[in-house]
């Protein structure tokens, strides 16, 4: 009985200093977001499954600058997916920054200098 509540209360601690961890914390090198690390965990304006996976990939190349037929990183939400035409795109600094859905591109586009700062990306000119 002993032996499976602290089985349950690591379990518990392990969730709630996951949960209790955000943004930059989740997944930085000197304050960069990993690539797969949403921008805001709060974000909700991101189709979730149907814009890509979540986590790492080993597939997926980091933008910009990304082809057609790539599988990358969404810079807002961290989904990977694979470019196509019809991606919404940004413009950074004459490369291009491919988002994985209207509801990315929209929140780029109005947090575009803190999405940037938090992807370790300079500000386009």
């Amino acid at each position: 009985m002993r032996r499976r509540l602290s089985i349950a209360a690591v379990g518990v601690l392990l969730l709630t200093v996951q949960a209790g961890v955000s943004g930059v914390d989740a997944g930085s090198k000197a304050g960069r977001l990993e690539p797969w690390v949403p921008v805001d965990p709060a974000f909700s304006g991101c189709s979730e499954g149907l814009c890509g996976t979540r986590g790492r990939d080993s597939r997926a190349v980091v933008q910009p600058g990304a082809k057609l037929g790539q599988y990358v990183y969404c810079p807002v939400s961290g989904a990977v997916f694979q470019v196509k035409e019809s991606n919404p795109r940004a413009d950074l600094n004459g490369k291009p920054l491919y988002l994985c859905c209207e509801g990315c591109a929209r929140h780029f586009a109005q947090n575009r200098d803190q999405v940037l700062a938090l992807r370790g990306l300079a500000r386009a000119k």
